[in-house]
């Protein structure tokens, strides 16, 4: 009995055996158990198109129905006023793209570039 239902052990190890044996006064063997693993396949999933986040696609592909993917509310209200910012150059051979600087922000609250 476990939480008051029935189970049965199938096999156990030698400690266990031992524990039985000595606690219950019960011998425990093993019983063989019929059919075999089922052969599972799973399908592949597939790569991400560029649309959306990453888990709002990932969310398409697991259910037909899609949830929004859920956010760490904790983290956004700690790490909302955290940003960090660095400054990038172009690397190209044409002479109007070497002198473009460009700004790149991350958002720690959500992660998001």
């Amino acid at each position: 009995m476990v939480f008051g239902r029935d189970c049965q052990i199938y096999d156990c190890d030698a400690h266990t055996r031992e524990w039985y044996r000595q606690n219950m006064g019960y011998e425990q063997g093993s019983i063989a158990v019929k059919g075999g693993a089922q052969n599972l396949q799973y399908k592949q999933i597939p790569p991400y198109l560029g649309y959306g986040t990453e888990e709002d696609s990932m969310g398409s592909v697991i259910s037909l129905q899609p949830k929004p993917p859920k956010l760490d509310m904790k983290k956004m209200f700690k790490q909302d006023m955290h940003i960090l910012r660095f400054n990038s150059k172009m690397v190209s051979t044409e002479p109007d793209d070497e002198s473009r600087s460009f700004i790149i922000s991350f958002y720690c609250g959500d992660d998001t570039i």
